[in-house]
């Protein structure tokens, strides 16, 4: 691949790293989701002439950038304990941005994929394809049983726990495949 695609790939794979990181101090973000969107958003601006899906990508970053401002000062995490104390305004907020990352997360799989294919490498086509059933699946789920939580008693929570640390197993595996493509 050429050197300003890899050089775009590592970009967004630092990216969506700081859009996974979540460090605080109170309720301050250290380091700022929106600042990755942005990186995000500049990576796939630079990688959408290979792949049009890029393009689209390119846009949905650019809407989480403004989306997940707020985000840094206020802090959205939803702990099960205090669950059904949370504004549903806020409960909708945090909804709407995993939604939103999620989009993005399929438009990245979907372009990568493509990429791969251009090139032909199976083994990181196989790798796209299978993590991106594996992301799909368990954030969907996550998506999906969320609004429940508010009527399940508590001996449903370890399943959500059990959801959740899957979710964070497939956003690493995510996170990891833009470095992946840039070694190729």
């Amino acid at each position: 691949m050429k050197t300003s695609l890899n050089i775009a790939l590592r970009r967004l794979g630092w990216g969506l790293f700081i859009a996974f990181l979540d460090i605080r101090i109170g309720y301050v973000d250290i380091i700022p989701d929106f600042i990755g969107y942005m990186m995000i958003a500049s990576a796939l601006h630079a990688m959408s002439p290979y792949q049009p899906v890029f393009n689209k990508a390119k846009w949905i970053a650019i809407v989480l950038v403004v989306v997940s401002m707020p985000n840094a000062l206020i802090h959205t995490g939803i702990f099960l304990s205090d669950f059904t104390a949370v504004p549903i305004q806020q409960q909708l907020y945090s909804q709407a941005l995993l939604g939103l990352h999620v989009v993005l997360a399929f438009l990245v799989f979907e372009g990568l994929g493509l990429l791969a294919k251009q090139d032909g490498q199976e083994i990181l086509l196989d790798s796209v394809r299978s993590r991106k059933s594996l992301y799909m699946v368990i954030l969907a789920a996550q998506l999906i049983f969320y609004p429940f939580l508010l009527n399940m008693d508590e001996s449903w929570i370890p399943l959500f726990i059990l959801l959740a640390l899957f979710s964070f197993i497939a956003e690493l595996h995510f996170v990891r495949l833009p470095f992946r493509f840039s070694k190729k």
